[in-house]
């Protein structure tokens, strides 16, 4: 049975900004406010491991709202929101037609922070759409931290919109990603350079590409420039994803409702788009990386005029035996 945590909440600076760090006994995290509530560092205190990418060489700065993501940071934990890939707002309305940016907006606007006695409460309002959205971060158990999200409609008509949790991991020679047994096969959606063909179906884990096997769930230390984006095309059968590393039998485990977070991606960049190679595990409440394709596949999220939609991730690090 889960026991809630209070972990010591405190203001701290990051590579020159204004960050807020959570820690327990086991765990510490490092947020930064001003650039898109990024979660720049989760560290597992017991085997000193840092699991989020950082920004290397990249400036670490604040953005404009129309920036690109391949230009800037490149680094931790980031909230794809209202889309991934950047479009027009799809529905007919007020708001048809609105620009929505390059992985959303929420990424690159500054959010304002509140430090409750046992959380960190973070929210933004959106400039492409009229919407408030909100994570709240708190432990549940020493170990689990537990992200809740809320995005309240300001609008007096419906939105469409999705959500997508953009962790980049770093990644090592002894890294493999863990799915549900019930997933068999996942869409690529985006190729890179590589023989891994878009809107083709491949076999999960290993997959047969030009007649060789190919280990999808792992990452190729021997290939750079390239990457792959693949979805589990549907929605998921069971609701979570995780990684582990066999050399210091290291783990991390994202779990979430299937009902409020149905859709699933999986993102390895091996020094494509980033200088260091890479990968993250997305839930999503959309499918697949727009919302405007999202809504031409019946398959976004609706939030009711007025109205508030929530959902929560818990993120588990831990040592030992892959718990699921």
């Amino acid at each position: 049975m889960n026991t809630k945590i209070v972990p010591q909440i405190l203001e701290t600076t990051y590579k020159g900004v204004a960050a807020i760090s959570l820690e327990t006994e086991l765990m510490k995290v490092i947020v930064v406010p001003e650039i898109g509530a990024k979660i720049v560092s989760l560290f597992y205190k017991p085997t000193q491991k840092e699991w989020l990418l950082d920004s290397g060489q990249r400036p670490f700065l604040p953005l404009g709202v129309d920036a690109l993501f391949e230009k800037s940071d490149m680094s931790g934990w980031d909230e794809c929101f209202p889309t991934i890939d950047a479009c027009k707002y799809p529905l007919q309305g007020k708001h048809y037609g609105n620009l929505l940016p390059d992985h959303g907006e929420v990424w690159s606007l500054p959010w304002h922070a509140a430090i409750e006695p046992e959380s960190l409460n973070l929210k933004v309002k959106g400039s492409c759409l009229p919407y408030v959205f909100q994570r709240k971060m708190s432990f549940i158990a020493d170990g689990v931290m537990r992200l809740e999200y809320e995005v309240t409609n300001l609008s007096d008509e419906d939105l469409a919109m999705m959500w997508t949790a953009h962790p980049q991991f770093i990644a090592t020679s002894d890294m493999a990603i863990h799915l549900p047994e019930a997933i068999k096969q996942m869409i690529c959606v985006h190729g890179g350079n590589s023989l891994v063909a878009n809107e083709t179906v491949y076999n999960w884990p290993i997959a047969s590409v030009s007649g060789q096997d190919k280990h999808l769930d792992t990452m190729d230390f021997g290939v750079e420039q390239d990457s792959r984006k693949l979805y589990y095309a549907g929605e998921v059968p069971e609701g979570w994803s995780g990684l582990s590393c066999s050399k210091s039998a290291d783990y991390l485990l994202f779990q979430v409702s299937q009902e409020q977070v149905p859709y699933l991606g999986i993102w390895v960049d091996e020094k494509h788009y980033n200088d260091r190679i890479t990968c993250a595990l997305e839930p999503s409440s959309g499918y697949y990386d727009s919302l405007a394709a999202a809504v031409a596949n019946g398959k976004s999220a609706l939030v009711l005029a007025g109205k508030t939609l929530t959902w929560q991730l818990d993120v588990s690090l831990g040592n030992g035996d892959f718990p699921i």
